[in-house]
């Protein structure tokens, strides 16, 4: 039921064209738009992850670890 009324109020996202005259979207293109987005967002968090190891190591380098040992481990 739920999901019925997610679908009517269009809370799923679909082609963002009308094409007149068209009887509706293939049935793959959910699918296909779904597994892009996955696809797409492991990247992204992949991707940022990366770089914020890389700001972190440079950060690191940095400070060096004489920074370190003046902090106090509770």
């Amino acid at each position: 039921m739920l999901v019925s009324h997610l679908l009517a109020v269009g809370f799923f996202p679909g082609l963002p064209v009308r094409i007149g005259n068209s009887p509706g979207m293939e049935h793959w293109w959910d699918i296909f738009w779904w597994a892009f987005q996955i696809f797409a967002m492991a990247y992204l968090l992949i991707w940022f992850r990366k770089s914020a190891d890389r700001v972190d190591a440079r950060f690191h380098k940095k400070t060096g670890p004489a920074k370190e040992k003046d902090v106090k481990k509770p």
